[in-house]
C-alpha cells in the first residue's frame, strides 16, 4: 500500500468518496466474541462504574426478574470486541468497518451512538456483530477539518441467531487541519 492509501493512528484505509460510497448496503464478515458473557467481567465493570443496580450484584435476583443473570447495556462492544494479547498468537487488530472503509482522511471522531436493545446481554452468552455502512455524506467543512460523515450499523446477535441489538454510530472521517 502506498503512503496515501494508509493514514493516521488507527490505520485508516485511505481513499476516495466515491470508493467509499461502494462500501454502502455491504455487510462486513461475522466478528464473533472470544469469550462469554460472565460475571467475574461483569462485576469488574460495574465495581469500576460504582453501579449498584441488584441485576448486576445478586445472581438469584437477576434469574429471577429475567431469567438468568445479566450484564450492563454499557458492556455490549465489550464481548465482541477481540483480547489484545494472549500467548499462543498475537492477534491482528480488529478491523471495524469504520476504519476499512477507504474514504479521505487521516483522522476520526465518533460523533453520536445510539443502540436499541431487545434483550438483555445474558451470562453464558456468545455474541457476534456484523456490521455494514449505512450512508457516507458528502464532503463537509468543519471546525476539525474536511471530512465525510460515515453511519456504521451493527447488528449484535447471541449465538441462537436471536437479535440482541442494534447499533447506529456516526463517525467523521477528516483531514486535521493543515494535513492534507
Amino acid at each position: 500500500m502506498s503512503e496515501r492509501e494508509t493514514a493516521g493512528a488507527y490505520g485508516l484505509h485511505v481513499g476516495t468518496y466515491e470508493e467509499g460510497l461502494t462500501h454502502i448496503g455491504r455487510p462486513s464478515e461475522v466478528r464473533f466474541s472470544e469469550l462469554p458473557v460472565n460475571e467475574a467481567m461483569v462485576r469488574q465493570f460495574v465495581s469500576s462504574v460504582r453501579d449498584p443496580n441488584p441485576l448486576y450484584w445478586d445472581q438469584d435476583f437477576a434469574t429471577q426478574l429475567c431469567g438468568s443473570g445479566v450484564a450492563p447495556p454499557a458492556m455490549l462492544t465489550t464481548w465482541v470486541t477481540p483480547q489484545n494479547w494472549r500467548p499462543e498468537y498475537l492477534p491482528e487488530p480488529a478491523t471495524a468497518l469504520l476504519v476499512a472503509v477507504p474514504l479521505p482522511g487521516d483522522s476520526m471522531i465518533n460523533i453520536s451512538s445510539e443502540i436499541e436493545f431487545f434483550d438483555h446481554l445474558r451470562i453464558g452468552d456468545r455474541l457476534n456483530v456484523v456490521e455494514e455502512v449505512e450512508s457516507i455524506s458528502e464532503e463537509k467543512q468543519t471546525r476539525v477539518g474536511t471530512g465525510h460523515y460515515l453511519t456504521v450499523v451493527a447488528r449484535f446477535r447471541r449465538q441462537s441467531g436471536e437479535l440482541v441489538a442494534i447499533q447506529h454510530n456516526v463517525i467523521l472521517r477528516f483531514w486535521a487541519q493543515g494535513a492534507q
